[in-house]
């Protein structure tokens, strides 16, 4: 072989060493990221492909803090990182070659929030949710009984936090969860202490008018509780994931474009889902709903997917496929 087919050859090899490189925070089409907070504070993440294999967890470098809870949403194919921690609220954005630097959201526009974000007793507060609304990033960031709200502007400040319908809470928010439209609306599903077997949910427009909270309807028969929610976009639909603390189930619905509901379906009886702690969720290239469960007593990490048919794959153990990092709090789902 001559000496120029060998330097081409060199060159090729490190261009694709540096794509699948573990500290990439980028990937290809079909897959799936997601990060988890650990109870130590620490913020892992692992990708799984579309056939199914999970990466080894790797660590994300550089936090400006222990993480009490973490999103991330691709925007505009790139992954954008969102992170709560001890000192404030951070933002990164991936690249092909790791994580940009963490940016202070706080400093940049967004001021301090309306509301007590410190994480109060029984891990109530303390949580953050990323969406991609219309190619913008948005932030719902729920405190202790409250929620609140802000934009991240083209010039890379934020708005001002504005806590919009969710002032409305119906009672003292245990869980919020943002999911995007791609005509830039912005859905928010809570869940209260208040009334803990109702969810609510709230849309904002692309203009920023916030239509009043509405209940979400429940199945006849079934007492939800006190329940953590995440929500996921597939075209025009809005999937919402509940996973209930006390009953260690999960559960499903749908809103349609036209603006009703489905009533929940349990996913338990489907998976085997058995965490109740904090859950995320994504709608995938497929049309599929991927979910990650959190165990609220070990720490532990289950996935499942809801495929397009409607069916739902049995729950996986995440640590078993990509190490275990430790108990783990919260997590955050992404789709390229």
């Amino acid at each position: 072989m001559s000496r120029i087919p060998k330097l081409v050859m060199a060159a090729l090899l490190v261009v694709f060493a540096l794509c699948v490189a573990p500290g990439s925070a980028s990937g290809a089409t079909g897959d799936t990221h997601l990060t988890v907070a650990t109870n130590a504070g620490a913020v892992l993440e692992s990708t799984r492909t579309a056939s199914g294999a999970w990466s080894g967890f790797t660590q994300v470098p550089n936090l400006p803090g222990p993480a009490r809870s973490v999103d991330e949403v691709v925007i505009g194919g790139q992954r954008n990182l969102v992170v709560l921690t001890s000192t404030g609220l951070y933002h990164s954005v991936g690249t092909a070659n790791g994580w940009g630097p963490f940016t202070n959201v706080v400093a940049l526009g967004a001021g301090q929030p309306d509301i007590d974000y410190t994480i109060g007793s029984g891990g109530l507060g303390g949580r953050v949710s990323a969406a991609n609304a219309g190619g913008v990033l948005h932030i719902v960031l729920t405190g202790i009984g409250q929620a609140t709200h802000t934009v991240r502007n083209p010039n890379g400040s934020w708005s001002p936090f504005n806590q919009g319908a969710l002032s409305q809470r119906r009672g003292s928010i245990r869980n919020a969860d943002a999911v995007g439209l791609a005509d830039g609306r912005l859905q928010v599903a809570i869940t209260t202490l208040t009334n803990p077997g109702t969810v609510f949910s709230t849309i904002r427009s692309a203009a920023g008018a916030w239509s009043d909270l509405a209940a979400v309807p429940s199945p006849p028969g079934v007492t939800l509780g006190i329940a953590f929610v995440a929500s996921a976009a597939i075209g025009d639909q809005v999937h919402v994931v509940l996973a209930l603390a006390d009953a260690r189930r999960v559960y499903h619905a749908i809103r349609f474009a036209d603006g009703s509901w489905s009533t929940l379906t349990d996913v338990t009886a489907q998976t085997g889902v058995v965490n109740g702690g904090p859950i995320a969720a994504i709608g995938d290239a497929n049309g599929q709903v991927q979910i990650a469960v959190t165990g609220i007593a070990a720490g532990g990490l289950v996935h499942s997917v809801r495929q397009a048919n409607g069916v739902w794959t049995p729950a996986a153990d995440v640590k078993a496929a990509a190490g275990d990092p430790g108990p783990v709090q919260g997590s955050g789902l992404s789709a390229d």
